[in-house]
């Protein structure tokens, strides 16, 4: 290799060098999810504010119950008596039970039909659609212009006044939840499936797995497992057979539910209400979520796209995030409940392949561009003949390419929580872009070696020029 072909190498490679040991030049950062709570997302400032029903838009509420608290972003229709209860054992900002971002649909009237509001104050801040009193042990809702004695009404069972009624919850934020849980929900849904579907005596099933299969899964303890399934198989299995080790704490378990479902769940044996808070199912790209005939389904309803519609005999063992939130009865089927066993567990995963975009959520401050070109200085071709004489001048400027300004740092987390949390959700993977020669990190390094480098490279280029000058000049052809 001549003196010329070794400078210019040496240059290039130490002013790459050098950008990447200054953090201009990052590689492609690792991806996955969590570890994270994908409903808190932040232990110390709840995504749902600690509701157990956390609904971006509107609520009809037929049958019968929530043993947990709703936060709906919409307004409520009730249509026969239906209570929402704020265990003890579930803090809500302020003692809310029920909070509702818009307004009151009531039944008509002689329905007799009463949302009753126990062991927590409600909020409804539209009052528009009903005038309040207080009255009893708590205060009550009834339709614009009606007596405090009316029936159909909202009845709060605890102590409020009728100004409460439309104080806000401050920690309530549907549009900054529901923007975080729709990225973790198709986040999620790209990770890798880990645990297989198997017949009684452990024979992997071929997928899809046909109508009517009977299907068995074991996991692997002290991991997140995942199972990933499509919307019509999950709707053909007419049993989900769970064998140990279970769900439970450090062994969650995901399930991706692709498409939208309409039909009924699996009936789900070996695992029960225990098992719920650590069971997730994620519809990462439903919109459309109807659940009928089915028994009751362990673990919570992740699907912040999608308006569901849930009308089984069976209840739901967990949390319900969802875009819009139906709870129906039928004359002739006894629709259930929705039981406070709110999720618990830790989603830690990674996907498949590499998304092919960034994820929304990944810092902005990275710097916005790189280096694209080699340095303008540097000859573009070989010259045709000689220099006859040595250079008057050595190169006076650097690349006029270089960055003006440092890149800004982006820190090391780039998701919700700092690394001091308890869960920590980060999209990068903590990686790339940190700057690690201003950190005194291996970067430092990088950088004085890529000076030294260019340096040697431009000191070559220089001696190339004096050796040409000392050969004899070639005649020119004529």
């Amino acid at each position: 290799m001549g003196l010329r072909t070794a400078g210019r190498a040496l240059t290039v490679a130490g002013m790459l060098a050098a950008a990447a040991g200054a953090g201009l030049v990052v590689s492609p950062p690792a991806w996955a999810v969590g570890p994270v709570n994908p409903v808190l997302i932040d232990i110390a400032d709840p995504a749902n504010a600690g509701f157990l029903v956390f609904v971006e838009n509107d609520v009809i509420l037929e049958a019968d119950e929530s043993e947990g608290t709703m936060a709906v972003g919409g307004d409520v229709t009730f249509r026969r008596n239906y209570n929402v209860m704020r265990p003890a054992s579930s803090p809500t900002p302020e003692n809310v039970a029920l909070y509702v971002g818009g307004g009151l649909n009531f039944p008509q009237a002689g329905s007799g039909s009463i949302l009753r509001i126990m062991g927590g104050q409600a909020r409804v801040m539209d009052d528009t659609t009903y005038d309040a009193f207080v009255g009893g042990p708590g205060a009550v809702a009834v339709p614009p212009g009606e007596a405090a004695d009316y029936i159909p009404r909202l009845e709060v069972q605890t102590a409020q006044t009728v100004a409460e009624f439309t104080q806000p919850v401050p920690e309530v934020n549907f549009d900054a939840a529901f923007s975080q849980y729709r990225t973790l929900s198709t986040e999620m849904g790209q990770c890798a499936n880990t645990v297989a579907l198997t017949s009684a005596d452990g024979t992997q099933l071929v997928r899809p797995v046909p109508s009517g299969t009977q299907a068995y899964l074991s996991l692997t303890a002290g991991t997140t497992n995942v199972l990933n399934v499509t919307a019509a198989e999950l709707d053909g299995l007419t049993s989900l057979t769970f064998n140990e080790p279970r769900p439970g704490p450090g062994t969650t378990l995901l399930i991706n539910v692709t498409g939208n479902f309409n039909g009924s769940m699996p009936n789900l044996a070996g695992v029960s209400s225990a098992n719920a808070p650590y069971m997730l199912w994620n519809f990462p790209d439903a919109t459309d979520l109807e659940i009928e005939n089915s028994d009751s389904l362990e673990g919570t309803v992740y699907a912040p796209r999608a308006d569901l519609d849930w009308y089984a005999h069976g209840n739901i063992e967990g949390n319900v995030i969802a875009r819009s939130f139906d709870h129906l009865s039928f004359a002739g089927r006894d629709v259930r409940e929705v039981h406070n066993f709110p999720f618990q567990g830790v989603i830690d995963c990674e996907p498949t392949t590499e998304p092919t975009t960034e994820p929304t959520t990944e810092p902005t401050t990275e710097p916005t561009t790189e280096p694209t070109t080699e340095p303008t200085t540097e000859p573009t071709t070989e010259p045709t003949t000689e220099p006859t004489t040595e250079p008057t001048t050595e190169p006076t400027t650097e690349p006029t390419t270089d960055p003006t300004t440092e890149p800004t740092d982006v820190g090391s987390g780039g998701g919700e929580q700092g690394p001091g949390s308890d869960y920590y959700w980060s999209s990068d993977g903590g990686g790339g872009g940190t700057g690690l020669a201003a950190a005194g990190g291996p970067g430092a390094a990088i950088l004085a070696g890529g000076a030294l480098a260019t340096a040697a490279g431009l000191l070559l280029l220089l001696l190339s020029g004096r050796s040409s000058a000392r050969r004899p000049t070639a005649p020119r052809r004529p």
